[in-house]
């Protein structure tokens, strides 16, 4: 059946940046489908708060606390889900960052390259970058031996057009793309597939609690979009299951937007 192929039954999929937004959205989906979870993130009362959504749907969800731009930290994880599940057939990488000591709370204000220190150029690009094609680097050889398994990088619009203040946040979701491609030619013969998420306008729970993404807001810029509307977390997870399963087997090294319509690829104001 058709179906049957989107089903994630006995799959174990581990998601980097699982505590909030788009990681905890796709940890959900991933779990609602059939999958083993184990959720990652640095804070502990979110990835606690993340794992017990996902494990509403009956599948084990364990949440980690820990910072995967650390070596020794993703090495840790992933020895724990070997030990515990004997493979990873799924590797999501959601963890990021915007600017410098960015509070998801706040407006996405960026902050200008020329007042952008090497030390926080360096944040950025470490989490949003460096940690995730360092985990690809330690999931893909435990992935090597299962064939089938799936990566998925979740990248945005600022890396496909300029955006003020976010120098450093477009540079490293550009190369995650970059890298996307790269490895798929170099992992897929091991049976690894390798695709990305570019996210348009998502404005995820977080946010939505801020007060720069308020309802009134979200009403003025939804009509800009070709749907009309901005996107939220019920609009993630579908296409991260698609990316995940059996379904997408022959889609390799790809980059989709998840936009609405557009905006990933021609921006429809310089705000994010």
């Amino acid at each position: 059946m058709l179906l049957d192929r989107f089903r994630l039954d006995e799959k174990v999929a581990l998601i980097a940046g699982a505590g909030r937004g788009i990681g905890r959205a796709i940890a959900e989906g991933l779990a609602e489908v059939g999958a083993e979870t184990i959720l990652v993130t640095r804070t502990q009362s979110e990835v606690q708060a993340a794992a017990k959504a996902a494990g509403r749907f009956g599948r084990c969800a364990i949440p980690v606390e820990a910072d995967m731009a650390d070596p020794a930290a993703r090495d840790s994880v992933v020895e724990m889900a070997i030990d515990r599940f004997n493979k990873i057939d799924i590797l999501v990488n959601a963890t990021a960052v915007g600017w410098p000591g960015e509070n998801p709370r706040e407006a996405p204000a960026g902050k200008e390259f020329l007042s952008t220190t090497p030390e926080e150029w360096s944040e950025v690009t470490t989490t949003n970058l460096d940690a995730a094609a360092g985990q690809i680097h330690v999931v893909s050889q435990q992935m090597i031996h299962l064939g089938g398994s799936k990566v998925i990088n979740i990248t945005s619009a600022p890396g496909h057009h300029s955006t003020e203040g976010f120098s450093a946040y477009g540079a490293s979701k550009a190369a995650l793309e970059q890298l996307t491609q790269t490895l798929a030619h170099a992992l897929g013969p091991h049976g690894i597939h390798v695709n990305c998420i570019a996210m348009g306008r998502i404005v995820t729970e977080t946010l939505a609690a801020g007060e720069f993404w308020t309802a009134e807001r979200r009403g003025a810029v939804g009509p800009q979009i070709a749907i009309g509307r901005m996107g939220d977390e019920d609009d993630v997870a579908p296409l991260a299951v698609f990316l995940a399963s059996d379904a997408s087997d022959y889609v390799n090294g790809a980059t989709i937007a998840l936009d609405g319509g557009g905006y990933v690829h021609s921006p429809l104001e310089a705000a994010p």
